[in-house]
């Protein structure tokens, strides 16, 4: 690019001299011919009033002008890289806090004792919500027929106390009886837990006729 530069300059220098004889001149008392007004040299204005043109000067000024606006193009096109590859901070959302509902029974055993074949036993398991969201208990299932348990159907608030029921009918049974109530909830801790009632069954008393009576005391 810069010799093209200097061969078009040197050029027009030329151009430039060789119109001193053509162009605009007036003569003197002597013969001699001054040059008047101003020539033009590949689109620049130099005056060439009582002074010679220095093409070495007028190249160099021009070189150093494009150098000039290259180094400036240079630094903008390193600055839009550094732009572009500047990584984006990513946006670091907070995790969302999940509450969630706990079950905490007051006893899990319940100790009936013994009792006589045929009774039936009530008694209630109380527990609590001990978690931060409401509690859901979805069933109560027994071991057996004999023990029939319930169970509450709206939510356990946070804090709040509920209660399973349980009906126990002996009949039909005898000796040592451990039944088991199964509650299936929502729970975090403990969505399926086991209660026990343990219980010792004893045989009813024989009614014995008056006549075996008379004869034992015989």
């Amino acid at each position: 690019m810069n010799i093209s530069f200097k061969l078009i300059s040197v050029l027009c220098a030329i151009a430039l001299f060789s119109c001193r004889g053509t162009g605009s001149k007036s003569s003197d008392a002597d013969g001699d011919y001054t040059v008047s007004g101003e020539e033009y040299v590949a689109g620049d204005t130099i005056s060439t009033q009582k002074e010679d043109f220095d093409i070495d000067k007028f190249i160099d000024e021009k070189e150093q002008a494009e150098l000039e606006a290259e180094s400036k193009i240079e630094s903008t096109l390193k600055e839009d890289v550094k732009v572009a590859a500047k990584p984006k901070k990513k946006s670091v959302s907070k995790p969302v806090k999940k509450y969630y509902p706990q079950i905490e029974f007051l006893e899990e055993t319940y100790e009936v004792g013994d009792i006589v074949e045929g009774d039936v036993i009530k008694h209630i398991f109380k527990f609590k919500n001990t978690g931060k969201a409401p509690l859901n208990v979805e069933k109560a299932e027994g071991t057996c027929g004999c023990t029939q348990p319930s169970y509450p159907f709206l939510a356990i608030a946070p804090g709040e106390f509920g209660q399973i029921g349980v009906h126990y009918h002996s009949v039909g049974k005898s000796g040592p009886q451990k039944p088991e109530i199964v509650v299936h909830s929502d729970a975090k801790n403990e969505p399926i837990k086991t209660l026990y009632l343990v219980l010792d069954v004893k045989d009813k008393p024989v009614d014995l006729p008056v006549d075996s009576l008379e004869l034992k005391k015989g």
